[in-house]
C-alpha cells in the first residue's frame, strides 16, 4: 500500500482501532470516511479533558480557578462538542452528560487538585521497530500525555463506565504505548480514570515503566504497522458491530437494512 494513503504516523489510538477491527481502521484512516454517528461518551470526555488542562494551566501562569470557573469552562466545550448533527444520543440527553461531566469534574479536583502539574499536552516520538528483523519501520509512533508532574511522572486522564480490572492494565494497548514511551524518560505513567457511576470515583494506579512491557507492545506494534502496510484490512464481526459508526459502509445493503429496522 502506497504510504500516501495513510496518516504519515500512527499512534497509540491508531494500533488500538486496528487491533479491535481492521477494517474499521481501513474507513477512518485509510479511506477517511465521515463516521455515521459520533458517541456521546466522547464528547463529554473531550470536555472533561480541556476542563481539567484549563484548570491546571491556569495554575501554572500564577492563577488559582475556582471550581466555578472550572465548571463554566467544561459547560462551554460541552455545548461545542454537542453542537453537532450526528450526535447518537441514546437514552442520554445534553442535561444528563452536563450533570454527569460536572460530578465527574469536581470529583477529580477533590481527589486530585493538589497534583503538582508543570505541563500539560507533553508529546512524545518513538520509533517502532521489528523485533524479529531489528528493522525500523516506516511510521513513528507519536502522542502526547496529558500532563507531567514534578516529579517526572505522567498522567493519563480517561473517562471510563467501570473501573479498570488488573488484566485490562496489563494489556490494554494503549497504557502499553504509554508506558513504553515513559520508560525511555526512565518515568512512571499515572492513570486517573474518572469512573461514571451514579456516584464518580477516581481509580489512581501507578503504571512502572516496564522492559518486559515495552517488549509485548513493541512485538504488537509491528505486527499491526506490518499488516497496515501489507493493506491487510479484514472485518472483525463482533458484539461491537452494532455501535460502529461504519456499520453501513462495511454492511452494504445489510446495514441499511439494520439501520432502517431500527430507526422504525
Amino acid at each position: 500500500m502506497p504510504l500516501s494513503n495513510l496518516p504519515t504516523h500512527t499512534s497509540a489510538s491508531q494500533l488500538s482501532t486496528y487491533a479491535g477491527c481492521p477494517r474499521r481502521y481501513e474507513m477512518r484512516y485509510v479511506l477517511k470516511l465521515e463516521p455515521a454517528h459520533r458517541g456521546t461518551g466522547l464528547a463529554l470526555g473531550t470536555a472533561v479533558h480541556g476542563a481539567v488542562q484549563w484548570f491546571f494551566e491556569e495554575r501554572l501562569n500564577v492563577a488559582e480557578p475556582c471550581i466555578e470557573a472550572v465548571l463554566q469552562i467544561f459547560g462551554a466545550d460541552l455545548a461545542a462538542e454537542l453542537a453537532r448533527d450526528d450526535i447518537d444520543w441514546k437514552s442520554m440527553t445534553a442535561e444528563s452528560l452536563r450533570v454527569m461531566g460536572e460530578r465527574l469534574v469536581r470529583t477529580f479536583l477533590e481527589h486530585a487538585a493538589h497534583l503538582e502539574v508543570v505541563l500539560t499536552e507533553v508529546p512524545f516520538e518513538l520509533p517502532i521497530i521489528d523485533p524479529v528483523s531489528g528493522a525500523q519501520l516506516p511510521r513513528n509512533l507519536i502522542g502526547y500525555f496529558d500532563m507531567e508532574l514534578k516529579n517526572g511522572n505522567v498522567i493519563e486522564l480517561k473517562t471510563a463506565k467501570s473501573s479498570y480490572s488488573e488484566v485490562a492494565l496489563v494489556t490494554n494497548l494503549q497504557f502499553a504505548a504509554y508506558r513504553t514511551a515513559a520508560r525511555y524518560a526512565g518515568v512512571d505513567v499515572e492513570l486517573y480514570a474518572l469512573v461514571k457511576n451514579k456516584t464518580p470515583k477516581v481509580q489512581h494506579v501507578v503504571l512502572p515503566h516496564s522492559a518486559e512491557i515495552s517488549r509485548w507492545f513493541n512485538a504488537a506494534a509491528a505486527q499491526i504497522e506490518r499488516a497496515i502496510l501489507a493493506g491487510h484490512f479484514p472485518p472483525a464481526p463482533g458484539m461491537m458491530c452494532s455501535s460502529c459508526e461504519y456499520r453501513r459502509e462495511c454492511l452494504g445493503e445489510h446495514g441499511e437494512a439494520d439501520a432502517e429496522a431500527e430507526a422504525a
